[in-house]
């Protein structure tokens, strides 16, 4: 099977999609998870722009390129004390095609300060005053995850592999990390219909009140055995 460079995933068009070529799709993918501190700097790009076009409305709204958002994402993978620092990728041959970042939700608010520190660094004064308004209108407007919960802060596939269950693999082994905690927890925009299907599919239930603009999504493990987190409880 053909793979990409990062430089070919750089042309696909649309906000990080390639366009569909079945001639680059065979059955069964076989990926391994691969621990994203193990992953090198173009894997972590292409990470980075999985991200990026898991969260395009989140991405776009501070005004800065996708280049520069690529670059400082990347650079966030695997950095103590950000959103990205904990997870998983999915990794065929040496390309990854998928990506999921998880911690504490307890750690919520000071792992996304230390995200949005990174992250404007290659800002503008003007459009670091635009993050920091942003930042401060997600943190009042939508529910906090419950303590006590391990919180799915992205998770991604690339368009050409959706549909053969790899993101029910990086969902599945998301919550098989969460031994320490009594539930999982998780963030999406209200009109990402298939990404409620999805979530609903493998047990959350909706936490919010109609009429908002993002979901608190959770899942009870209280009941459920789950084997050991490999990422410690900080």
């Amino acid at each position: 099977m053909a793979t990409a460079t990062f430089s070919e995933l750089l042309a696909w068009s649309g906000p990080g999609y390639p366009p569909l070529n079945t001639e680059l799709v065979m059955k069964p993918i076989m990926a391994e998870l691969t621990p994203i501190a193990l992953l090198d700097r173009q894997q972590r790009l292409e990470a980075a722009q999985l991200i990026y076009a898991s969260l395009p409305e989140f991405y776009q709204q501070f005004g800065i390129s996708t280049l520069t958002l690529f670059s400082s994402i990347a650079d966030q993978l695997c950095k103590k004390n950000n959103e990205l620092e904990h997870g998983y990728a999915l990794v065929h041959g040496a390309l990854v095609i998928g990506v999921y970042t998880a911690y504490p939700a307890e750690e919520s608010k000071i792992r996304q300060i230390f995200s949005m520190l990174a992250l404007q660094k290659t800002l503008t004064p003007e459009q670091r005053k635009t993050l920091h308004e942003k930042m401060g209108h997600s943190w009042h407007h939508f529910s906090q995850a419950p303590a006590g919960s391990y919180y799915l802060s992205r998770i991604a596939v690339g368009k050409l592999w959706r549909g053969q269950g790899l993101a029910d693999q990086l969902l599945n082994h998301f919550s098989s990390a969460a031994t320490d905690w009594k539930y999982l927890s998780l963030h999406v925009y209200a009109n990402n219909l298939a990404a409620l299907a999805f979530y609903r599919r493998h047990g959350f239930v909706h936490q919010d009140q109609k009429g908002q603009e993002i979901y608190l999504l959770t899942r009870d493990l209280r009941h459920i055995q789950t084997p050991t987190s490999p990422f410690p409880k900080t």
